[in-house]
């Protein structure tokens, strides 16, 4: 009987380390939207307000240039390519960025921030007319600075 029972906590505690190498390797293929996005925007009469990304595989730097300035970079955390999903944090803040539609001319992005990384492990990938204060998706074209 004990010989049994070490056999199964032995299979149970294999499995349990395979779904944990799989996740594993699901977070570390590569980002192949990788690269330096832009978009442009009307905000307010004659004012153009100008957003960058620029992706890589380790952090992801967001730039407003215009009225509103900002820029910081988020370090990429988690990316599951299941989704296109990528959790990034800067200092203790957690940002869920998910990627559709992208190809060599164009990029639809949606970026949220989130309380915690389970959070944005957990989100659901948005639905295309979600739209919410800097939380909608937005189309990038490719930056050629």
């Amino acid at each position: 009987m004990i010989v049994v029972m070490a056999f199964l906590s032995i299979i149970i505690v294999g499995c349990n380390n395979a779904s944990k190498e799989e996740s594993k390797t699901e977070e570390v293929l590569s980002m192949s939207f990788e690269g330096n996005w832009q978009r442009t925007f009307q905000l307010g009469v004659d004012s153009l307000q100008y957003v960058y990304y620029n992706i890589s595989a380790d952090s992801i730097e967001y730039i407003m240039e215009g009225p509103l300035p900002l820029n910081y970079t988020m370090a990429v955390d988690t990316f599951v390519s299941k989704d296109n999903r990528i959790v990034a944090t800067l200092n203790d803040v957690h940002y869920v960025i998910f990627i559709k539609h992208f190809n060599a001319d164009s990029i639809s992005l949606f970026k949220e921030q989130m309380d915690s990384r389970a959070e944005a492990l957990a989100r659901l990938f948005p639905a295309d007319t979600v739209s919410g204060h800097f939380s909608s998706w937005y189309t990038y074209y490719p930056n050629k600075k």
